[in-house]
């Protein structure tokens, strides 16, 4: 078994929006765990995280900030968008890094947006016991097969209804 983390739409207000973000990733975290992020801003120090100057532009220029802002200035852009509180960077940063896909990809109450792909199985637990703690957010299960010496069981039996023949 392998487990996923989602985020579904709540009714929530932002400020527990939040809250629950930093919570999540701050579990993630504690237990080894990561997590989708392509938030192009670094931080300590702030620094834009592009492959080329050409995406910086585009991506300057998808926002409307002048070509020359800074990389401090469009987090904290970032930051009062979201209407994030806290005054920690490295918190503000996870909370926008989430943020910040869910505003590029999108989520609503029926279409999740994917966290993580792959986290622990106590990180999963912790997700599914104390539910209520963590509105909108569910672990995705999934079975992986696997099969030994790398043969699958298809071919195997192929093989052997020839043989009979």
């Amino acid at each position: 078994m392998t487990f996923a983390l989602e985020m579904y739409k709540t009714k929530s207000e932002t400020k527990v929006l939040n809250e629950t973000i930093l919570k999540v990733i701050n579990t993630l975290e504690e237990n080894g765990d990561t997590y989708k992020d392509t938030f192009p801003i670094k931080v300590n120090p702030f620094e834009y995280d592009f492959s080329s100057e050409e995406r910086k532009k585009t991506w300057l220029e998808k926002y409307d900030f002048n070509l020359d802002l800074s990389p401090e200035d469009a987090f904290y852009y970032f930051k009062d968008k979201y209407e994030i509180e806290s005054d920690n960077v490295a918190d503000i940063r996870k909370i926008i890094a989430v943020r910040y896909r869910i505003s590029s990809e999108g989520y609503s109450s029926t279409k999740s947006l994917r966290i993580s792909d792959s986290i622990s199985r106590k990180s999963a637990l912790i997700f599914d016991e104390q539910s209520h703690k963590y509105p909108g957010i569910d672990v995705a299960t999934n079975s992986v097969r696997s099969y030994p010496n790398g043969k699958l069981a298809s071919h195997v039996l192929r093989l052997y209804k020839f043989n009979i023949a």
